[in-house]
């Protein structure tokens, strides 16, 4: 909600409507429309969109065939939110079966940055008491509410698109719980990942330039890379840009000022 400029977000699988609010109720979900009520990943986004933060978003493209993510449902619902969203799937060759991109990256001004194990996708919500089980109750209010309440070692994900049905029955089944670690950093360090990102959806966006299903659009969302992190002027911040090759040149430059 901070975010002024840019947010960069790769990730092996988004949800769009994860709920980023809990216990969340089927009243909540319902008037999540409702000004300053903005309880999923997919509201924060457009409402930073509309303020003009340019987000940039890149998903790994997987076979459907073998896992069912259907990251064109992420990319679709996204970027008809608002034109400040641009996301880039990666890779099109579907013989590429072996692999599959598994960052998680979230970088926000180029001063903040996320990096982990963990997807802002379904499943991935827990509490330090793991509970196993979440008991239907009257108003309908959970943790692990609809498609959320899951077990991979059941049925794993499929159709994620119907997020308001709940992937097992609560219930009969229990629901699996989930233990990762992501990490928050702050200052130069940031640097570094936001180039990283960059150098990724430069590899994408001129790879499949040529690719018609990707819906690439205008030379302005490809990103042109100098000096290791110099982008184009309607992409990404000059400012920022210049921060970062002073950083650079300060640090060839001070084991001169040493001697």
């Amino acid at each position: 909600m901070d975010a002024k400029k840019f947010i960069f977000i790769a990730d092996w699988w988004m949800s769009p409507e994860l709920w980023l609010k809990r216990p969340v109720s089927e009243k909540d979900y319902i008037s999540f429309f409702k000004k300053n009520n903005m309880t999923r990943l997919m509201d924060i986004l457009e409402y930073k969109a509309k303020a003009g933060v340019k987000i940039y978003i890149l998903l790994y493209y997987e076979c459907s065939i073998a896992i069912k993510l259907n990251s064109k449902h992420t990319q679709d619902t996204l970027e008809k939110l608002h034109k400040n969203i641009m996301v880039t799937r990666h890779p099109t060759d579907k013989l590429d079966l072996m692999w599959s991109h598994h960052e998680k990256l979230v970088i926000i001004d180029q001063g903040i940055g996320y990096v982990g194990g963990l997807d802002l996708c379904w499943g991935r919500y827990d509490t330090n008491e793991h509970p196993i089980y979440e008991a239907p109750n009257s108003e309908k209010k959970y943790f692990y509410p609809f498609i959320d309440y899951s077990n991979a070692r059941i049925c794993d994900f499929t159709n994620v698109e119907n997020y308001l049905v709940e992937s097992v029955p609560r219930e009969s089944c229990p629901r699996m719980p989930w233990h990762d670690v992501h990490l928050r950093l702050i200052g130069p360090a940031v640097n570094d990942i936001s180039r990283h990102f960059i150098e990724r959806w430069n590899h994408a966006r001129f790879e499949d330039r040529s690719k018609s299903s990707l819906n690439i659009k205008s030379s302005t969302i490809l990103l042109k890379t100098k000096r290791r992190s110099i982008l184009k002027k309607d992409s990404i911040l000059n400012s920022i840009i210049d921060s970062t090759v002073k950083m650079e040149k300060d640090k060839i430059e001070s084991p001169k000022k040493k001697l």
